[in-house]
C-alpha cells in the first residue's frame, strides 16, 4: 500500500464539498464548488497538516455514480485512487480540525482532481479555514 504523502507541487485547482449529508461515515450528498481564488490558502492549510491513509474512497462515497460524479476542469469523470485524512492541529490552542483529501488518477487531460471535504457535516471549522469551507 502507498503511505500517507503530502502533496509536493502547488496546485491550482481544488474543489470543496458542500452541504455534505454524512450517514454513519459515508457521505451521501455534497455540492461541488471550485475554490481556485483560494488556492493559497488551501496550499498554506495542506502544507501545514499531517496526512494519513484512510479508507478506500468507496467505502466513504458508495454512491458515487455518473449522475453524482465529479469531473475534472475538462468535463472528464475523475477517478478517486487516493484518499487522506488530513489533521491541522493550532499550536497555541492544540484546537484540531480533521477533513479528506480526495486526489484523482490522471485525467485524459493531464490534470488530477484534487478535492477536500468535511468528515462529518456538523464538524466546527476553525475560524481560520472557514473562508475554504463555508
Amino acid at each position: 500500500p502507498i503511505g500517507p504523502k503530502k502533496i509536493t507541487e502547488e496546485v491550482d485547482n481544488f474543489l470543496i464539498l458542500k452541504n455534505i449529508k454524512v450517514l454513519n461515515g459515508e457521505i451521501e450528498k455534497f455540492e461541488v464548488e471550485l475554490k481556485e481564488d483560494l488556492k493559497d490558502d488551501i496550499n498554506t492549510l495542506l502544507n501545514s497538516c499531517k496526512f494519513e491513509k484512510t479508507k478506500d474512497f468507496s467505502l466513504i462515497m458508495p454512491n458515487y455514480t455518473p449522475e453524482t460524479a465529479i469531473h475534472c476542469i475538462c468535463g472528464e469523470i475523475a477517478e478517486f485512487s487516493i484518499v487522506q485524512k488530513c489533521s491541522w492541529i493550532e499550536t497555541e490552542s492544540e484546537e484540531k480540525f480533521e477533513f479528506y483529501l480526495f486526489e484523482s488518477e490522471k485525467c485524459k487531460c493531464g490534470e488530477k482532481v484534487f478535492v477536500l471535504s468535511l468528515m462529518e457535516e456538523d464538524v466546527k471549522i476553525p475560524d481560520k479555514w472557514k473562508n475554504i469551507f463555508s
